[in-house]
């Protein structure tokens, strides 16, 4: 486990010492293999869970904005009033109020799933929709769908 204070500083994903970089890319990269995954916690009670070859990097400002830059991450963010969190990826972005998901992202899809309470995800293009408990929004090659997502539970299980 690894925490974040609400100043930004990133001190430690999994034991590894940061420094003061909001940048995670080479240290996820190092410190997780093809078959390990990392877990992240925010001092506001946020938890991300990154799958193997993932990697992301925090904004210096505000570790509560995510660049998931490739690879799958299952997030659980607290509900902070006046910090709202956003998780963006090459195909756009997801605004969150406090809930839990699962993002998928490639240079040409991204994909959310929502286990409790909803994200506001919004194409590169502009367009959004609400994806709410139960459902999967996808954004693929600029166009934007929301379904329902039956297996959604069976997907998550890995982050347990």
């Amino acid at each position: 486990m690894s925490a974040i204070d609400d100043s930004g500083a990133v001190p430690r994903v999994d034991g590894a010492l940061i420094g003061s970089t909001s940048r995670l890319a080479a240290v996820n990269r190092n410190a997780s293999g093809a078959r390990t995954r990392t877990s992240i916690d925010l001092a506001d009670g946020t938890h991300l869970v990154l799958d193997p070859q993932t990697t992301v990097a925090f904004d210096a400002k505000e570790p509560r904005r995510v660049r998931l830059e490739g690879g799958r991450i299952v997030a659980d963010f607290a509900h902070v009033e006046g910090r709202p969190a956003q998780v963006a990826t090459p195909q756009g972005t997801i605004d969150v109020v406090g809930t839990r998901f699962s993002v998928t992202a490639a240079d040409d899809l991204t994909a959310v799933q929502v286990v409790r309470g909803k994200v506001v995800l919004t194409a590169s293009g502009g367009a959004h929709d609400e994806v709410h408990a139960g459902e999967e929004g996808l954004v693929a090659s600029g166009k934007l769908s929301v379904s329902a997502a039956p297996s959604l539970v069976k997907d998550v299980a890995w982050s347990e």
